[in-house]
């Protein structure tokens, strides 16, 4: 019986990620905020090119670092796009920023509880 997906057999990447991180559970606030970004990014991609992107984007937004994210400028959002290495869409580029600062919101509301 074969335990590889159709969707992971496109590249050495895919199969990578579908053996080692798909499906598997992980409790990690950074992985799962990374995750988060990635698939805001994935947007009308396919997965393969985000999956490509992925180390650029871990250098651009400082190993999503949520602290990080959610301290960055408009001018830390523009020197960002000009990084070929990520998707060059604001909105995009944007998301780490805007979901760091919706997450740190969450995170406080549920600890004053």
């Amino acid at each position: 019986m074969e335990s590889t997906c159709s969707w992971a057999k496109t590249n050495e990447l895919m199969r990578l990620y579908h053996d080692t991180e798909w499906c598997r559970p992980n409790h990690d606030d950074r992985y799962i905020f990374e995750l988060l970004v990635l698939e805001g990014a994935q947007a009308g991609l396919s997965w393969s090119i985000v999956l490509n992107k992925r180390e650029e984007y871990r250098k651009a937004f400082n190993n999503f670092d949520i602290q990080y994210c959610a301290n960055l400028t408009d001018q830390d959002i523009d020197h960002i796009l000009l990084n070929t290495g990520v998707v060059n869409y604001k909105l995009k580029v944007n998301l780490p920023r805007l979901k760091s600062r919706a997450s740190d919101l969450s995170i406080k509301s549920s600890c004053e509880q």
